[in-house]
């Protein structure tokens, strides 16, 4: 039947929070299943700058809503990495998600890659608070979140999810950051299937 607009809004609400719950429970599970190495993984050869703009476009609407710059250069010429792409989307969605939440309006979002002999880096960038140097060690755990970040809801789970499905490819995943100006996440991927773990 008709509902009223104070109900809308408290069914909203109840939307809302079930979809970060049942968000919360599929990280939880795909953690679990990631470090016991128990994840689906059906590496191919990928082209990342598909993925990359494929991803960045998923994020159009939380970027306009920021009034974010973004800037990318993820040359065409680049050589495929060996990796699974619906877990290398994986990777770059919380990537990119963190940059736009971290961002403060107006800020800028810089998303770049670079070849080399042996593989491709990426790096996401924000111009958000930064990481203080004392949790660098941390933010990589599961459940931890920045003391002096947004007060945004989430589990804390994303950059665990990044570095498990980073290190599966034979990959690594380094980060910059400097209080007050900002955080740049590398991701390093190799060209050949030697370095995936099965």
């Amino acid at each position: 039947g008709t509902i009223t607009p104070h109900q809308g809004e408290s069914l909203q609400r109840i939307q809302d929070n079930t979809e970060r719950l049942r968000r919360m429970v599929d990280d939880l599970l795909d953690l679990s299943r990631l470090q016991g190495r128990r994840a689906p993984f059906s590496p191919t050869p990928v082209r990342l700058d598909r993925i990359i703009h494929d991803t960045l476009l998923g994020f159009l609407q939380h970027r306009t809503q920021k009034q974010l710059s973004l800037h990318v250069d993820i040359p065409q010429s680049l050589d495929s990495v060996w990796g699974d792409s619906d877990r290398l989307r994986q990777v770059f969605a919380n990537l990119i998600h963190n940059a736009i939440k971290f961002s403060p309006p107006g800020g800028t979002i810089r998303v770049a890659a670079i070849g080399s002999r042996v593989g491709v880096t990426v790096c996401v960038a924000d111009s958000g608070c930064g990481i203080p140097s004392e949790e660098m060690d941390r933010i990589f755990l599961p459940f931890y979140r920045c003391s002096n970040g947004p007060r945004a809801r989430g589990a804390g789970l994303g950059l665990s999810i990044v570095k498990e499905l980073v290190d599966l490819h034979g990959g690594s995943v380094r980060v910059d950051s400097t209080v007050g100006k900002g955080t740049r996440f590398f991701v390093d991927l190799p060209v050949s299937a030697s370095s995936c773990t099965s």
